[in-house]
């Protein structure tokens, strides 16, 4: 169960519930004041962090890469993923209506940046949330967050069956595990 800021009557004329006032200088951005007193069903007071946490919710893509929930936290962003960006391994979904999304990847930083804009966007320039993912660098076999030499020994452990981490370990991206990772991970390693 949950309250909106207002609520609406049935000429649709905007009327409190959380919010004690709403003031504008611009009708661009608001500020609104909450209504004292108002309690969670476990007795905390309601905060404006509350607030600010809902409407982030609501706005938030939500997604899956490779079949696991990515994990959105409470201050809007993303978790990183211990994996390799793959375009058709990614699944996203806006909460808003008419809502789009947009992705860009970074290959250099391993960055994926997700930008979900709000239907009305043409008209409300502001209507935009912005998340980054982090995910595992290429070549960053040990997933220290660094390719370095320590990987080429990580990846050689990796083609002996010594760990299993197949995805971070195939690294000229051919879906195989072989001694050709080592080669192109020390090329990554020499800037080639």
């Amino acid at each position: 169960m949950y309250e909106s800021l207002y609520t609406y009557d049935a000429d649709f004329v905007p009327h409190p519930v959380l919010a004690e006032e709403a003031v504008t200088d611009d009708a661009r951005v608001w500020k609104i004041r909450l209504k004292k007193g108002v309690r969670f069903h476990d007795g905390t007071e309601l905060k404006a962090s509350d607030v600010v946490y809902s409407l982030r919710q609501s706005a938030t893509a939500s997604g899956t890469f490779n079949g696991t929930p990515l994990t959105i936290n409470a201050d809007g962003t993303i978790e990183d993923v211990k994996d390799i960006y793959s375009e058709s391994k990614i699944s996203l979904t806006s909460n808003g209506h008419g809502a789009t999304i947009e992705k860009s990847y970074d290959e250099k930083t391993a960055i994926l940046t997700v930008t979900v804009k709000g239907e009305d966007i043409s008209e409300n320039a502001s209507n935009f949330h912005t998340y980054t993912i982090q995910f595992a660098k290429k070549g960053d076999v040990n997933g220290d967050g660094e390719v370095t030499i320590a990987d080429v020994t990580a990846l050689v452990n990796i083609i002996l069956g010594k760990n299993d981490k197949k995805a971070i370990a195939d690294v000229n991206g051919d879906n195989d595990v072989t001694i050709a990772d080592v080669t192109a991970l020390v090329n990554i390693i020499l800037g080639k």
